[in-house]
């Protein structure tokens, strides 16, 4: 049977309405990804692996499409984009995805820098110096010995020598996402490599903030002026003078007490590790 695609994402560019400088000759011009799993998780979240690199990120269930419209000097350009905003009309911009494993319909997403390189792994397409790769597996080829060639894996950079953030930085938190995304690999993965059984921080990470613990507080600073905020669960709270401002507001005051309802999905930068419980959502 064949797979029966709809359209997902919808980008429409206007080099007349751009807030960027655009030439005469810049044409407009419409990206639309078509996908075939109507179950994939990151399209529950909004996201498309596909988004932001239409022709450099394959997708074995996506399909990418770019259609060049009139220049700007065009007298037919702002109805060339009209009519392509209400062809699209109600189709999403998607996000992309942060750079984090999940599972998709029968492969394995693994989208870390870097990694596709590693010949011993069956990635559907290997990046090289001059080409990326396509970083999924087959759901039926993720194994232990697949996990343990991740972690042991040391790329090389182009004109030689190890690139060091792989594995300072990269296998980290990979080891990290696997033990939230797939416990029972990573109980296996722990049984041969018990020195990995560390328990993570958290810190520097972003979660979801209703997810978080209720009672937390922090100070978000922007320069000279910084703003403590108070989480009880459902709203943010803070007293600080510098949440206020008088030219917007038009009112001189003495005191401030402003409470926000965040809005769904809303994140944070976790700043210590007290403030995660176990059913914590992370953005990354």
């Amino acid at each position: 049977m064949t797979a029966e695609y709809r359209t997902v994402h919808a980008n429409v560019y206007s080099p007349i309405t751009t807030i960027f400088k655009a030439k005469a000759t810049d044409r407009a011009e419409c990206q639309t990804i078509s996908c075939c799993n109507p179950e994939c998780p990151l399209l529950a979240n909004g996201q498309c692996y596909m988004s932001g690199g239409l022709f450099a990120r394959a997708c074995p269930y996506g399909s990418g499409s770019r259609e060049l419209g009139p220049t700007k000097r065009s007298a037919s350009c702002s109805a060339w984009v009209a009519a392509k905003k209400k062809l699209h009309s109600g189709v999403p911009y998607l996000e992309g995805p942060p750079l984090k494993m999940a599972f998709i319909g029968d492969y394995v997403l693994l989208p870390y820098h870097h990694m596709d390189m590693c010949e011993k792994v069956p990635f559907l397409k290997r990046s090289g110096v001059f080409g990326s790769g396509s970083p999924f597996i087959l759901r039926s080829n993720w194994t232990l010995d697949v996990v343990l060639q991740i972690i042991s894996f040391r790329p090389q950079a182009i004109f030689g020598g190890e690139i060091k953030d792989f594995q300072k930085e990269t296998i980290p938190k990979f080891l990290v996402h696997l033990q939230e995304l797939d416990p029972e690999m990573w109980e296996k993965l722990i049984a041969v490599r018990p020195e990995l059984n560390k328990k993570p921080s958290h810190i520097g990470r972003k979660a979801i903030l209703a997810t978080l613990k209720p009672g937390i507080e922090w100070i978000e600073s922007a320069d000279k002026y910084p703003v403590k905020w108070h989480w009880d669960g459902t709203t943010l709270r803070t007293t600080s003078m510098h949440s206020y401002s008088a030219t917007w507001g038009n009112v001189k005051v003495e005191s401030v007490d402003v409470v926000v309802v965040p809005a769904k999905g809303a994140t944070v930068v976790v700043q210590s590790n007290e403030w995660v419980l176990e059913s914590t959502v992370f953005a990354d």
